[in-house]
């Protein structure tokens, strides 16, 4: 019995890993907002976010948000802080999808509004926001006061730190 057998080469393609870079507001991987102070009930305070993509694929990011309510120690020496936990229970973070021009307010129409709860790691964006490689995408973030906000809520501080998770499409 006898067996034939032929062989060829086949060359491969090339093999590369991408590059994922996302910066917001032009730093990677954290970004300082900001602090405001004497916010009065009935007010609102709004800033933006821009997402850039950096890097060399196409990506999609969520992004949620944790509230933590500030001590006295971290005030300084003998500043008094209000009640923390009152203050995100009269705190309405809402998200645009568009930008604000004045620092106060957001323009366009709100993709998600929530209160902020001191504690808690809470979803903001659960749709998927995409962002080709190369480009970038701005959302506006407001953070309103009741007006009904009560006195407990005064001199008090939060930290909101917002976590954005991105994976490529």
């Amino acid at each position: 019995m006898a067996a034939w057998t032929a062989t060829a080469p086949v060359a491969s393609g090339i093999f590369g890993a991408a590059n994922i870079e996302l910066n917001i507001n032009g730093d990677s991987p954290t970004h300082l907002m900001g602090s405001v102070e004497n916010v009065m009930p009935g007010q609102s305070v709004a800033g933006n976010l821009l997402l850039a993509n950096e890097g060399g694929v196409d990506l999609r990011y969520l992004m949620e948000m944790k509230v933590e309510g500030l001590t006295n120690a971290e005030g300084g020496a003998g500043q008094q802080r209000g009640d923390a936990t009152s203050l995100g229970e009269h705190l309405t973070l809402t998200v645009h999808s568009s930008t604000t021009a004045d620092g106060v307010t957001c323009g366009g129409q709100a993709i998600v509004s929530q209160t902020m709860t001191v504690g808690a790691s809470r979803a903001v964006l659960t749709d998927y926001r995409p962002v080709a490689a190369g480009a970038s995408d701005t959302i506006c973030v407001q953070a309103t006061l009741a007006a009904n906000a009560p006195i407990q809520s005064r001199m008090a501080q939060v930290r909101v730190t917002f976590i954005v998770n991105a994976e490529v499409v």
